[in-house]
């Protein structure tokens, strides 16, 4: 079979399927630009994809703490559909009591093996102007690979812990997230690139049922709008007073036309908003509710250790009138939030079908060994696939787990036999950020009974210091049932994270929150009230990185490179992230263009067939 892939030349070529890259192929393709979207993988999502168990599982005995990526095939797949199921067995626990370490990796700890010093060889090649439909100009012996090598653990400090006994039921029921928990803003960008591009045919949605914030060792309802604070009998009289009036300032402030309001001033938006509530004398708790909850600050605003994860009031209030309109979009969804059934890797999937729709060529399971870049300039002109074909382009566009070399000195010409050899000396680089929180610690967890009777998907917020005075970390916890389609019926998955500096805060605000919310065999003498907690059966601990693999070698234009998963709720960080980097290869084009496939497609703000939110 010929594994040759034709064409060989490409406006764009994009590596991974993660959703940035697939929102990005999508928008790209929609304008009309020819694009190939490449998948060293079998599956699609990379790191925002939604695994099966067999997969988490291989990502959890992982020992260098990459994506579980299949045997290479020696033929790709084309427009590979959802990746099939393992065998329907039920899962069983392996009879560990405690958490086994499977991977002793840390970035932060000291502990990863170092990767030395890497130096791959450029290489020169061929000789003759580059095939058919080629960038203008470009001559094959003019350009030299860079070759890439091992890449740098991306995930540490992974931790399986199984009750005794325990039985999850078909292992071919669970999709489990592995940048989870994400939720989207029903009236937020997520949902509106998915109508512009007439993607949300390909996904459907689920509604989160309620949030709830964790006062005093309970759950405490969070209100969705000034109906539910006139209902919720949690509240106060004086506390629904002051609620009512705020979010009467934030509904006056969405509906100003320059963003404005009497009560505040153009300084006044600047500031940090935790003084902005506490000069409306809202109580500590109703702030806690609107810091961590509604407006999701991820980082201890009361006593912000680090200034830049300081929200600013012009932050707040956007989040603020996002969420109330985000309330009240869908008819059928009781709150803000949406979620993606069959998982995250849904999503991307989504955007890849729609690209695919606008004529996006997609293959998976096809390994790149390099670029290739011009002998003088450095300037990128296209890949090299591990078969040896050269694929040319304009831009490229790459995930993470491409991680770029630096060329730090400039090529010699040996002539040996009429034979010109290039060398360079190369260096790696991954980008670091000056911001302390550039680490998420996330977990897993499998139980047999929903942390509320009755409620299959909820949001569960943990404020800074609730579980402990010295964890000064926010912990989100979002519950998903059966309904959700990412596991069998009688169990739940409930996906926990929160943004941290260093493994170790990371793990004991997380087992912290575990504790709160679950009783466990092995831990049941140090809680108590194990009655009214679901049980633990099975969870995967991790520690993922925000950083960024970048390279030193920078070319002139045409590459951009998608960034990690990060710690926020929703979306609106990654949209940006997104839209930034089509800018930089597309200046004068509109990201995000209308597609229109057929006529009786909906409007923006018009959909409302949301099953819970079947679809949006």
């Amino acid at each position: 079979m010929d594994d040759r892939i034709e064409p060989s030349t490409y406006d764009v070529i994009v590596l991974g399927t993660g959703l940035p890259e697939s929102v990005l192929a999508a928008s790209i393709a929609a304008r009309g630009k020819s694009v190939l979207h490449l998948d060293c993988t079998g599956f699609y999502g990379a790191h925002w994809t939604s695994l099966s168990f067999p997969q988490i599982s291989s990502f959890a005995s992982s020992s260098n703490g990459h994506l579980p990526c299949p045997e290479y095939f020696p033929h790709h797949q084309i427009l590979n559909p959802r990746m099939p199921s393992a065998p329907d067995d039920s899962v069983h626990s392996n009879g560990n009591s405690g958490f086994q370490q499977v991977q002793q990796q840390d970035p932060d700890g000291g502990s990863v093996a170092d990767p030395g010093s890497f130096s791959p060889p450029t290489r020169s090649f061929g000789n003759g102007a580059v095939a058919d439909g080629a960038l203008e100009g470009l001559v094959e012996d003019e350009l030299e690979v860079l070759e890439m090598g091992e890449q740098p653990p991306l995930y540490s400090s992974v931790r399986v812990w199984s009750s005794e006994g325990a039985s999850l039921g078909p292992a071919n029921r669970f999709y489990l997230d592995l940048a989870g928990p994400k939720l989207a803003f029903c009236a937020g960008p997520l949902i509106d690139s998915l109508l512009r591009l007439q993607a949300e045919h390909h996904v459907k949605f689920t509604a989160v049922e309620s949030s709830y914030i964790w006062r005093d060792h309970v759950l405490a309802a969070v209100p969705a709008s000034r109906a539910e604070i006139f209902q919720d009998r949690s509240l106060s009289l004086p506390d629904k007073r002051f609620l009512m009036r705020f979010f009467k300032l934030v509904t006056d402030y969405a509906e100003s036309p320059n963003g404005t309001v009497a009560e505040l001033s153009t300084s006044d938006l600047e500031r940090p908003f935790v003084e902005i509530l506490q000069r409306q004398n809202l109580p500590p708790y109703i702030r806690d509710i609107i810091l961590y909850a509604i407006a999701l600050a991820d980082q201890d605003q009361e006593q912000a250790s680090d200034a830049r994860r300081v929200l600013r009031a012009k932050e707040g209030f956007a989040t603020l009138a996002l969420y109330l309109a985000s309330a009240s979009r869908f008819p059928t969804a009781p709150g803000p939030f949406l979620y993606p059934m069959y998982g995250q890797g849904d999503l991307t999937q989504a955007f890849c079908r729609c690209a695919a729709v606008c004529g996006a060529l997609q293959i998976l399971r096809m390994q790149v060994s390099g670029f290739l870049i011009d002998k003088e300039t450095k300037d990128y002109k296209g890949i090299e696939t591990a078969s040896g074909q050269h694929l040319y382009s304009e831009k490229l566009i790459t995930g993470p787990s491409f991680c770029l070399r630096s060329v730090i000195s400039t090529s010699t010409e040996d002539r040996d036999n009429g034979e010109e050899t290039a060398h360079h000396s190369f260096s790696e680089s991954t980008s670091t950020t000056t911001d302390s929180a550039n680490k998420v610690a996330r977990c897993i967890c499998i139980t047999d009974q929903s942390l509320q009777p009755g409620v299959s998907t909820l949001l569960v917020i943990f404020p800074p210091r609730c579980l402990h005075i010295r964890i000064a970390l926010v912990v989100r916890a979002l519950q998903l049932g059966s309904r959700s389609e990412i596991c069998p019926d009688g169990k739940y998955v409930v996906q926990l994270s929160t943004v941290c500096s260093n493994s170790t805060a990371g793990d004991e605000a997380l087992q912290a929150a575990v504790d709160a919310l679950f009783h466990s065999e092995s831990r049941e003498s140090q809680v108590t009230d194990t009655n009214s907690k679901p049980k633990l059966l099975w969870s995967l601990c991790y520690v993922q990185t925000m950083t960024t693999p970048r390279a030193n070698w920078e070319p002139q234009g045409g590459v951009g490179m998608c960034c990690m998963p990060d710690g926020t709720l929703d979306y609106r960080t990654m949209m940006a992230q997104t839209e930034t980097i089509f800018h930089e290869l597309f200046p004068e084009q509109e990201f995000l263009p209308r597609v229109v496939v057929a006529a009786n497609n909906v409007e923006d703000g018009e959909a409302d067939d949301v099953d819970g939110v079947n679809s949006v």
